[in-house]
């Protein structure tokens, strides 16, 4: 899965830009984007509009395999000027310190973006 900003992106499905799952064979496991508003399908790639604050709903269901779904991302690949965290359960894990979360069983994944506040 994919997902970050792009000039003239939306917020929710926009054609060309974002990508949409196909419907997934029976006993497969998945992993994909939750769109926001009425649509149901679910993407691979979840480009948004370049504004803050911004949150990314991945839903993951290893269904078959019974293995917990691993994401990883590079963290010097994050602009620095935003704070990124990857909500797994109850725990926040700050993507900038971490590379990879596991997500033990079936559930949903919450990244959000927001302003860093300058140091003193």
């Amino acid at each position: 899965v994919h997902f970050g900003w792009k000039e003239g992106a939306g917020n929710g499905y926009d054609s060309g830009v974002d990508v949409l799952i196909p419907p997934f064979a029976m006993g497969s496991g998945m992993v994909g984007f939750l769109q926001t508003g009425d649509r149901k399908e679910m993407l691979y790639t979840d480009l948004r509009a370049p504004e803050l604050p911004q949150e990314w709903k991945i839903s993951a269901d290893p269904l078959r395999t019974r293995r917990p779904v691993q994401f990883s991302w590079d963290p010097a690949s994050l602009p620095k000027d935003v704070s990124f965290t990857i909500r797994v359960g109850n725990k926040d894990v700050d993507m900038s310190q971490s590379s990879t979360v596991s997500l033990p069983e079936k559930g949903v994944l919450v990244i959000r973006a927001t302003k860093k506040e300058p140091q003193p």
